[in-house]
């Protein structure tokens, strides 16, 4: 039976990473109209969205982005109430192991100085650190929202799959990590083992998705059944940093977040 599972588990891994040509990558290119829209939006500004009570917010950014993408979400995040932190990482594209273990410390030291939960909102490849970080410390965790972020599978355009492999070269050149196989699907690092067999997190979850997704297949960009609420919005994959939707909606979460922490807490 054990046999039959790691079996499992070795074939899910042999079929985690997929290439698909099929995705519309040049629907992309309406990102720059999405930062634009957001900036001559009332949604911006904290106008009829409800309202954070100082709650710890902290951002993670997709493949090859660093903090300063997910700074107009940590801007708005802060006019309507919240402490919005960056996630510390540096730019996504090391060793996912490196990169889980920066947030895990970030996440530690908002904790020593706030002394409260934290919630998660990490776009596209960012979330599997979110996930690692909330598994190894549940009790510091008080939900995530995840934007356009594939789950146990990637499914995602070539070009996006090239830029992996030449991240790839760079750790192995860099030796920034000891694994050979590290981003790759043969990868044995917790957070990608995390990634591949989905285990269930016991904290509030959601998962925004668009069906203009021209990076990620959305179908895998949502929650598991019975894992968290799964959310379409119109937004490109790179929008979702900055879309006005996209920015009420997590609004609306974290607002529904905070009150399901507090019934718990009560």
């Amino acid at each position: 039976m054990i046999s039959a599972a790691l079996t499992s588990v070795e074939l899910r891994r042999k079929q985690a990473i997929q290439s698909d040509w099929c995705l519309p990558l040049p629907l992309e290119g309406f990102a720059f109209w999405e930062y634009l829209l957001l900036r001559f939006s009332p949604v911006f500004r904290g106008v009829g969205v409800p309202r954070g009570e100082g709650t710890p917010v902290v951002t993670v950014p997709g493949f090859l982005w660093g903090d300063e993408y997910m700074s107009s979400l940590r801007r708005f995040l802060i006019r309507i109430g919240y402490r919005a932190f960056p996630s510390g990482i540096g730019r996504n594209a090391t060793c996912l192991d490196t990169l889980s273990d920066r947030l895990e410390e970030t996440v530690l030291h908002i904790h020593e100085i706030t002394g409260e939960r934290v919630f998660f909102v990490a776009h596209s490849f960012g979330d599997p650190f979110a996930r690692r970080v909330t598994q190894k410390h549940p009790e510091l965790v008080a939900g995530r929202i995840s934007l356009a972020s594939p789950k146990n599978i990637v499914k995602a355009h070539p070009v996006i799959l090239t830029a992996a492999d030449f991240v790839r070269a760079k750790i192995r050149l860099m030796k920034e990590s000891a694994d050979k196989d590290c981003f790759t699907d043969e990868c044995q690092c917790p957070t990608v083992r995390l990634m591949v067999e989905s285990q269930p997190l016991q904290i509030p979850c959601a998962a925004l998705y668009s069906k203009m997704d021209g990076v990620v297949d959305w179908r895998i960009c949502r929650e598991p059944d019975g894992q968290g609420q799964n959310i379409e919005v119109p937004s490109t994959h790179s929008g979702m940093a900055f879309n006005p939707v996209v920015f009420r909606r997590i609004a609306e979460l974290l607002h529904e977040f905070s009150q399901t922490k507090e019934r718990a807490l009560a």
